[in-house]
């Protein structure tokens, strides 16, 4: 097997080989689809100086990454074929980080991170704030149903403003604006044909559900899902997830997944809604940390792919235990989304996602930060900082 060289993150290019890694590997042991990457990435404008990410490629192809949410947090995705590179991201990840805690937010069924995390001193914070990864086969959906005088549909070319002012409204405060949505909307894999709104009598943009399709592996994720307090239980996110799972269907997607944050207040109505549109849990976020003995005195600059170990501890003391992660649901009051991650916008402090916008690596949507998910999901992505622990990340 060829050996692996690492390089910086240069641009979206980049990102569109960090999907290849995620759509190569994806199954129900995968913790990030291709949509929570474009979607964590593009949200927010101008927070790459926050973010340093590294590639590992081999005989021209993506098998691993990092993406740090200064000052602490990681998402990473390895190749499960080589899972010695699991190592290598976590010691890149100790010589770059800022913070002197540091956290990796992971799904229980990638084995071979972790074992690597044990490997290298990180400790399971058991608390009761994470994020359910949620499937449901596309067959079988109702028709949406929606009140007299509002009407369900995708967005069209000229709605980018209320589609917009939806989104922050939903997940105040957030730094989503026009010209972020726009990116987002041109990130592949971006469809405005699965980016379904509720529309009110009054002209506003209700409620919101943005699908992205993964076409080779027949998948849609959920992310983000929002609607406006004002018009919170009135049925409308079970109504605008059902009409965007039924064109994700006839997109060609056999299955969808939705990271909702389970444990936290702001999510208590995530779950019902999903489980009443009939996804099921099969995995969650598991998030680990531990503390460096040191801390570099003046770090400056941060070269994301430069190593710096002569100033960081590189088997810091072990955390007791503790738990979570962000998940990506839009929340202010009521559920209705993940955030894929990560789910939060920014890394820190650890609100899920799901009640705070997300924007940052998805990772189990354990590092967003900003708009504090998560997950949106996102993290996350999910998303998707550390739910569970206090996420003050990103906004969404």
């Amino acid at each position: 097997m060829p050996a692996a060289t690492r390089r910086s993150y240069a641009g979206p290019e980049d990102l569109r080989a960090m999907q290849s890694l995620a759509r190569r590997i994806w199954s129900k042991a995968s913790s990030v689809h291709v949509g929570d990457l474009a979607w964590q990435r593009f949200q927010h404008a101008g927070r790459e100086a926050e973010w340093p990410t590294v590639l590992w490629e081999a005989s021209g192809e993506v098998v691993a990454w990092g993406w740090i949410s200064l000052p602490g947090e990681l998402a990473l995705l390895v190749d499960p074929a080589r899972p010695g590179l699991a190592s290598e991201v976590l010691g890149w990840f100790e010589d770059t980080a800022s913070g002197a805690e540091l956290a990796v937010t992971v799904l229980d069924a990638e084995k071979h991170v972790l074992a690597a995390l044990e490997r290298s001193g990180y400790a399971l914070q058991e608390r009761p704030v994470f994020q359910s990864y949620m499937s449901r086969l596309l067959v079988d959906l109702p028709e949406p149903v929606v009140p007299g005088g509002f009407t369900v549909r995708p967005i069209g070319p000229d709605d980018l403003e209320r589609r917009v002012a939806v989104h922050r409204a939903v997940w105040h405060p957030s730094r989503v604006t026009g010209p972020s949505y726009r990116n987002v909307m041109a990130a592949w894999p971006y469809r405005a044909e699965l980016d379904w709104v509720v529309e009110a009598p009054d002209g506003r943009f209700a409620a919101q559900c943005l699908i992205w399709l993964d076409e080779r592996n027949a998948v849609g994720e959920l992310e983000p899902v929002g609607t406006l307090p004002g018009f919170r239980r009135s049925g409308l996110a079970r109504a605008v997830c059902l009409a965007a799972l039924r064109a994700a269907h006839h997109a060609g997607a056999r299955e969808a997944v939705v990271y909702p944050v389970i444990g936290h207040p702001k999510s208590v109505a995530a779950l019902p809604l999903y489980r009443d549109l009939g996804f099921h849990p099969y995995a969650r976020t598991l998030t680990f940390t531990r503390t460096r003995r040191r801390i570099p005195p003046s770090p400056g600059p941060v070269s994301p792919g430069g190593r710096t170990p002569t100033n960081v501890a590189r088997r810091p003391a072990r955390l007791s235990v503790s738990a979570a992660s962000g998940g990506g649901l839009s929340t202010s009051g009521q559920p209705c989304g993940q955030l894929g991650g990560f789910r939060c916008d920014g890394p820190k402090t650890s609100v899920p996602r799901d009640s705070v916008e997300t924007g940052g690596a998805p990772a189990g949507r354990s590092l967003n930060s900003g708009e504090t998910r998560g997950t949106d999901h996102s993290q996350a992505f999910r998303s998707k900082g550390n739910p569970g622990a206090a996420r003050t990340r990103r906004v969404q």
